[in-house]
């Protein structure tokens, strides 16, 4: 039997993921947190600030982990391509030509 899997925002000092946490004998997440229900019930959550998850040891929660971090990486800015420092030799840069 499949069950429907509910991913929404929340966070991490919501009562349910506390009590989450402490099942995983973990410390609570902090700040914005995706969480993944199944259920009716928190499965698993990770948190947006530093990817740290927790999950429901009881159920089988791994895949519930990744599919909730692959989420999270689709809420992420894609990075900005770095500068070069450096100068740009551009037409007023070079030295006018001996005349």
């Amino acid at each position: 039997m499949t069950q429907d899997i509910t991913i929404r925002h929340g966070a991490g000092c919501e009562p349910e993921l506390v009590r989450l946490a402490a099942l995983d004998s973990q410390p609570p997440l902090l700040g914005p947190v995706l969480v993944a229900e199944a259920g009716g019930a928190a499965r698993a959550a990770v948190s947006l600030d530093d990817d740290r998850a927790i999950a429901d040891p009881f159920h089988a929660s791994a895949p519930l982990v990744e599919l909730l971090r692959l989420h999270a990486a689709s809420l992420r800015p894609a990075p900005r391509p770095r500068r070069r420092l450096g100068l740009r030799i551009g037409r007023s840069a070079r030295p006018e030509p001996a005349r």
